[in-house]
Parts: C-alpha cells; sequence; structure tokens
C-alpha cells in the first residue's frame, strides 16, 4: 500500500510531489540516473529541458514496467539538474506526465556525465503494494 504523507508543520510543497510517502508491501525497484537518451543511445531533446525531461521519465517508465509496475508506482524520484533555471521547464513536464502520482522529490544541480544531458532523473518505485 502506498500513503501519501503531509504534516501540518512542514511548509506545503510547491508541488507535483509530495512531503512523503509511506509503503508497505511490494517490490522495491531502484533505477540508476537515467538522462534522455533513446533506445539507440542517442540524447534527445539537445537544448530543450522539457524534451528531455520527457524522455527521462519514459526511460523511467520502461524501467518500471520491466519490473512490472508503472509510473504510478514511484515513491522517490532524485532530479538532477545542470543548470537550476531549467527547473520551471522541468516541473511543468513533471506536473503533466505526474500528475496523479503521489511521490516525494529532491532537485539538485549537479555536473552530469552525458555531454548534452540537461537532467538526470533516478527514481524508486514499489510495485505490487
Amino acid at each position: 500500500m502506498k500513503q501519501a504523507l503531509e504534516s501540518p508543520r512542514v511548509a506545503k510543497t510547491k508541488g507535483p510531489y509530495v512531503q512523503g510517502v509511506a509503503v508497505t508491501g511490494g517490490k522495491l525497484i531502484y533505477t540508476s540516473g537515467v538522462v534522455a537518451r533513446n533506445a539507440q543511445g542517442k540524447i534527445v531533446g539537445k537544448g530543450d529541458i522539457r524534451k528531455q525531461t520527457r524522455q527521462s521519465l519514459k526511460n523511467i517508465e520502461n524501467i518500471i514496467r520491466a519490473g512490472g509496475g508503472s509510473l504510478g508506482d514511484l515513491i522517490k524520484v532524485t532530479v538532477f539538474l545542470r543548470d537550476l533555471r531549467d527547473y520551471a521547464g522541468m516541473n511543468e513536464v513533471r506536473r503533466e506526465v505526474l500528475a496523479k502520482v503521489a511521490f516525494a522529490s529532491s532537485t539538485v544541480q549537479a555536473q552530469l556525465n552525458a555531454a548534452d544531458a540537461l537532467i538526470e532523473i533516478e527514481a524508486v518505485a514499489c510495485v505490487g503494494q
């Protein structure tokens, strides 16, 4: 079972994520950091944070599906941005793609190892709760 957690003693999130997620039962899936590469290994959407966010989330979805789940099973997402000025564009896509998903999230600025990557995302999902 997955339950969104919210404490009145903590400031509300800026969304689309929640303060915390409690899970019981199920299989945990941890992804590696995923950039916006297509199945052929090419970076999608060079210079476009929205396209790269969408592709990265599609990759995350495919990994979770390989474990028997879906994006609805996400419980934690960590986003690494090359430039924090891309936060709004990234979050716009997350609001759209993950609109009905309760997940915890962190976002940090980082140097990424893929030269054309603007974003890298790692995720944790709990399948079969």
